[in-house]
Parts: C-alpha cells; sequence; structure tokens
C-alpha cells in the first residue's frame, strides 16, 4: 500500500461520514438510510438526492426482480415486461374472494380448475347459479 489508498477487512463502519455503506452514491453522513440502498432520504419512493444511483441488484419493491430488469422498482405490482400480473394488483381492495365450489365445467374448454381463480382473459360457456 502507498500510503494514498487504505483498505479494510469486515462490515463497513456506519459511524464513518465519508463511507457509503449501502453503495447507493450517498455517503453515510448524507444519507438517511445508510444501509439501504433503495434510499438515502429515508423514503423508499425513487425520489432520492443527485448523488444517489440505483444498484441493478436492487430489489426496492421486493417483487423478486432486480432493479436492473424491472421496469418500475418501487411498484411491486409491475413487472420486468411491464405487465400488472396478479389479481390483487388489477383489483385492488376490490378483490372479494367468495366461497362456493367447483362442481363441473359442462360446456367450457380446457381445464377451468386450473385457473387459480385469477382472470386469464378468456372466457366460453355460462356461468350459473343452481
Amino acid at each position: 500500500m502507498d500510503g494514498s489508498t487504505s483498505e479494510s477487512c469486515g462490515a463497513c463502519d456506519l459511524n464513518d461520514a465519508l463511507a457509503d455503506c449501502d453503495g447507493d452514491g450517498v455517503v453515510n453522513g448524507e444519507d438517511s438510510a445508510p444501509e439501504d440502498p433503495c434510499t438515502a432520504d429515508g423514503t423508499t419512493d425513487g425520489d432520492e438526492p443527485q448523488d444517489w444511483s440505483s444498484l441493478p441488484s436492487n430489489d426496492c419493491d421486493d417483487d423478486g426482480i432486480t432493479s436492473d430488469i424491472d421496469q418500475d422498482d418501487y411498484d411491486n405490482c409491475i413487472d420486468e415486461n411491464g405487465t400488472v400480473n396478479s389479481l390483487f394488483c388489477q383489483c385492488g381492495d376490490n378483490t372479494i374472494t367468495a366461497g362456493g365450489t367447483y362442481d363441473s365445467h359442462s360446456g367450457v374448454g380446457s381445464f377451468p380448475s386450473r385457473a387459480d381463480g385469477a382472470p386469464d382473459g378468456s372466457t366460453t360457456g355460462t356461468v350459473s347459479n343452481n
């Protein structure tokens, strides 16, 4: 080592104001959340200080898709294709879980019992009450 650089092993020192423990580009002394690479101001919303940068390995919305391919890493309803792919995301609080049972699929093609309750955009046959 030539004296102009320093090296260390182990965990980053959160008390070191000049260190950037979460690697988001904002030093600990100016980072409200120095252990969270998804935010520097304490609110995970994508509206961050100028020096902040998203890490490719971030998954800020906890949807299992990293920010390098996620179309919106602050909305867990938007995936890498920009689509909303869950019933909750489509309906929000308007989701109703009924207590009915599946009897048969007379007149309905394919295997409706495998739909897992999620809409697939196509319906054939008739739905009726007995």
